[in-house]
């Protein structure tokens, strides 16, 4: 997702899912139009996402809800964002089992000072899965970031890889 200037975004996600289901959701959320004439560096009014998931018999796994307001709480402070410019986030909703093998491939934190880039994998609540979390600068390592952890859910739940990734360029 990639904000405009002045821009406001609101997303409420549900998900119902069986405990035998697996899900995989991922965004990546750009500072604005970077490069666009003299920048739009977080000049959106606000972005706010929240996820929300069940299981069918109404039971509550957990929700996640991330807003940001960049003209009311700078989002360049210590703590927030920081240096960083791009957020990527992906859930991954599976069996305990699945998720203990994405998390043994893909936990270790990593913290790259040359690309800049961080990510970081935990587990949900209530034996829902996993979330990963990836900060960087530009968009391209996020992506691969992201998609690197996708590949790992999707070979420990299916068996199966994905495809080599699509050149754009």
């Amino acid at each position: 997702m990639i904000p405009f200037r002045h821009s406001r975004f609101v997303s409420d996600t549900r998900v119902r899912l069986p405990s035998s289901a697996t899900m995989l959701y991922a965004e990546v959320l750009q500072p604005g139009r970077k490069y666009y004439r003299d920048g739009e560096l977080f000049a959106y009014d606000l972005f706010s996402t929240t996820l929300r998931a069940e299981r069918p018999d109404g039971r509550h796994l957990f929700v996640e809800k991330f807003v940001v307001t960049p003209h009311r709480f700078p989002v360049t402070r210590i703590g927030v964002m920081e240096r960083f410019h791009v957020y990527g986030n992906v859930v991954l909703l599976t069996s305990p089992e699945r998720a203990a093998r994405v998390y043994r491939r893909t936990a270790t934190p990593v913290w790259d000072e040359a690309t800049p880039l961080a990510t970081s994998v935990s587990r949900l609540p209530n034996d829902a899965g996993l979330v990963c979390k990836v900060l960087g600068q530009e968009t391209e390592p996020v992506r691969e970031a992201v998609r690197a952890f996708c590949v790992a859910a999707r070979e420990e739940v299916t068996g199966h890889t994905f495809p080599p990734a699509f050149g754009w360029r």
